[in-house]
């Protein structure tokens, strides 16, 4: 049997899943799905849509150049998705259509570079 969560119990966890993203960032306007983050420190790792039913754009800002790792752990734990990407010096924005394969549930998604470590939290909602 499939669960349906009301459009209210979404968008609460989708605030909880996000919230501490958004410390210490100027929110400039939040057009449809998607976060304008302004001042966004190089510890910050944004996902948008989130929650999602297909893609994502994962918005992360590095000191330098590198190859960076994407990983995404199930409630879990499990690893159930790895993908690795180049980095360039600042913001980057990384579009990951794959992640359609996933179930329905809550994530775990990190990605590291330059030995740092970015987490947050993705719904997938189908």
């Amino acid at each position: 049997m499939k669960k349906i969560f009301s459009l209210a119990t979404v968008l609460f966890f989708a605030v909880i899943a996000n919230a501490s993203q958004y410390n210490n960032s100027a929110l400039t306007n939040c057009p449809d799905s998607g976060i304008t983050v302004t001042d966004r420190k190089s510890n910050e790792m944004i996902i948008v849509p989130n929650p999602s039913s297909n893609g994502i754009q994962i918005k992360v800002k590095v000191n330098k150049a590198a190859t960076g790792t994407i990983t995404v752990f199930d409630a879990a734990g499990k690893q159930v998705y790895q993908q690795e990407t180049a980095l360039q010096e600042g913001n980057n924005k990384i579009v990951i259509n794959d992640i359609i394969i996933l179930n329905e549930g809550t994530y775990t998604v990190k990605l590291t570079a330059n030995k740092e470590t970015f987490s947050s939290r993705l719904m997938i909602w189908k």
